[in-house]
């Protein structure tokens, strides 16, 4: 699968310690915005979104994710940290500890509005991936798929929608030889 993207780099304000990058691929207009610990990483992460957001465009073959998807193609994505994730997840889930991925879809979804934002955190991401035995990378795209599902509209409150999910991601990753994320094998 070829994939044309274009990426630029814009500096933070003067102190403010976030990169922010702007990826266009395929209908997608990706914002990535990454504190310094994800430094090291950010490359590989930023040059895996858009060939991840392609096959999440071609396996969504349902109208209303597709709708979604021409309305609002631009999603922010946020590589942060736990002290961050562990301030929203309070905020806005209740839980006094930090997650790996956080969701939160716009109310808005007028037409070139943006979907919605997915924050990562690196440190909890990290020792996921560590404790696991899998690349980090391959853990970090899992996230990010799962966040992005979540802006059009799967969940997994129920078994049925879990199973469906699940086996979305499934599918989309092993299009990117990503093995299964649920195998502890």
């Amino acid at each position: 699968m070829q994939v044309h993207a274009r990426k630029e780099l814009e500096e933070g304000e003067p102190g403010d310690p976030l990169k922010r990058f702007s990826i266009a691929a395929a209908a997608f207009q990706v914002e990535v915005s990454f504190n310094p610990l994800w430094e090291k990483e950010s490359e590989g992460v930023l040059f895996q979104i858009p060939p991840l957001l392609v096959e999440v465009q071609e396996s969504c073959k349902s109208r209303s994710i597709q709708e979604v998807l021409l309305r609002s193609p631009v999603i922010e994505y946020l590589l942060s940290d736990d002290v961050v994730l562990q301030d929203l997840n309070l905020r806005y889930r209740g839980n006094d500890a930090p997650t790996n991925v956080l969701s939160f879809p716009q109310e808005s979804q007028d037409k070139g509005s943006v979907l919605g934002s997915v924050v990562l955190s690196y440190e909890t991401t990290h020792r996921e991936a560590r404790e696991q035995r899998k690349p980090f990378i391959h853990h970090v795209l899992h996230l990010v798929l799962h966040g992005t599902l979540h802006l059009l509209g799967c969940d997994h409150e129920t078994k049925r929608e879990a199973d469906i999910m699940e086996n979305l991601e499934r599918a989309i990753l092993a299009s990117l030889d990503i093995p299964d994320p649920y195998c502890l094998c």
